[in-house]
Order: structure tokens, then sequence, then C-alpha cells
């Protein structure tokens, strides 16, 4: 019995010390990708500004042809970001100050952000949470991101004449629907809605940047403020994100 208990100790320790060097390894290669990757990203950035200062003097098939690598060097960008962001979530949720939020004050500021980039694409961006009186806790920065990554996907995968709306409701949980006009999710949407790196089947509709991180990252950052997100949607008939959260008394 001895034996076979100090077998299986070696055998533990052996697992730990193999889990540690993968650890290390994945630490080693998020180094690389925030270094080694986004320096030459930045670089080719700035090489392709000097060629936007002399677009005039560009053939049409030059600016296109600009206008296609810019698009290339930010998806890329895009990628990279997330993938740091998706890596460092748990250390970043857990050092972050954690307080009562007021969705009356917090989320007009966050939307505010959006409104530009909506108009640009003739979409109404309708904010209906100024009057509901609600209180979430959790990390102000994390409900940010959620939020952020919602909206901007609403508004992304929307068409022009369309509206994305924001509204909160307060009884025994807080309610925060976002939903949109937009291209819907498909069935097969559904079983990998919230994996990492899954693209689904709706496109944004003016060449914007997506790296399927976004909602798995929010169905992360949800969890964690002990809230639960779900969506109701058909292809073709826009889509309704819901997320609940615990309510907090303000006092």
């Amino acid at each position: 019995q001895n034996f076979r208990i100090a077998s299986f100790n070696e055998e533990l320790l052996a697992t730990n010390e193999n889990l540690n060097k993968v650890n290390d390894e994945r630490k080693d290669l998020m180094a690389i990708v925030s270094h080694d990757l986004q320096a030459p990203l930045n670089r080719a950035f700035g090489l392709i500004q000097l060629f936007k200062l002399d677009e005039k003097n560009l053939s049409p098939s030059g600016l296109d042809l600009l206008k296609k690598l810019l698009n290339e060097l930010e998806q890329q960008k895009a990628l990279i970001t997330d993938i740091l962001r998706s890596e460092n979530l748990e250390l970043e949720y857990e050092n972050d100050e954690k307080s009562i939020i007021d969705l009356s004050i917090v989320l007009p500021e966050i939307l505010s952000g959006f409104y530009e980039v909506a108009t640009k694409k003739g979409i109404n961006l309708v904010d209906n949470t100024k009057e509901t009186k609600a209180h979430i806790f959790g990390s102000r920065i994390g409900f940010q991101r959620i939020i952020d990554n919602l909206v901007s996907n609403a508004i992304k995968f929307s068409d022009a004449g369309t509206v994305v709306e924001i509204k909160v409701t307060c009884t025994e949980a807080v309610e925060i629907n976002v939903k949109d006009q937009g291209q819907g999710f498909s069935e097969s949407d559904f079983k990998n809605l919230f994996k990492k790196f899954h693209k689904l089947s709706s496109r944004p509709t003016a060449g914007e940047v997506s790296t399927g991180l976004g909602l798995a990252i929010v169905k992360t950052l949800v969890e964690k403020m002990d809230g639960k997100i779900t969506l109701i949607s058909e292809k073709g008939k826009g889509s309704e994100f819901i997320l609940t959260f615990p309510k907090i008394s303000a006092g």
C-alpha cells in the first residue's frame, strides 16, 4: 500500500512539473505574440501611413491595394489584441477593483462612444437605459468590455437604416438587452457561439475587423460577475443578447 502511494505521489509530481512547463511555454508564447508580432505590425502601419500621405499621386488600383493592405493589417492587429486580452482575462479581472455599478450612469457613458460610428453606418443607436435605476456589482473595466463587445458587434453586423437598441429592466434581477436588426444567427452558430476563434455565419457589413474572440470574452466576464448571457435570434431576423445579473442595493 505504501509503495503504491509513493508511486502515485511521484506520478503526481511529474504531472505537475509537466503542467508548469506547459504554462511557462504558454507565457513565453504570449510574450512573443505581444512583442515580436506587434512590433513589425506597428512598423508596417507606419510605412503605409506614408503612402496615405501621398494618396493624390496614387492610381485607383494603387489606392485599392492600399485599402486592402490596411484591412489585412487591422485584422491581424485585432487578433493579437484579442488573444492577449483573452489570455490575461483571469488576472486582469481578479486585480481590478470591484464596486457597485450604477447602470443609469455607466451605460450612457459607454454608449456615448458608439454614436459616431453608428451614425457613419446609418444605424440608429437607441439608448433606453437612463431612466431605469439599477445597480450591479463587479469590475467596471470588465463590465465596459462586455458592453463594448456586444454593442460594437451589433453595429458591425447590421446594415444602414436599422436600429440597435439597449435597454435595462430591473425586477428580481437586473436584465440588460442589446437588440439589433442585423443578420442574426443560424442554428449551427448557436453550437459555437461562445467558443474561441470560431467565426460565425454573419459577416461585418462594412468590412470591419472580426476575430471570433469577442463573445468568448463576454461570456467569461459575465460569469465572473455572477451573471448569465442568453441569445434570442433567427437567421436574417436580427438578434437580442440578454445579460442577467444579481440586483444590488445602492445603499
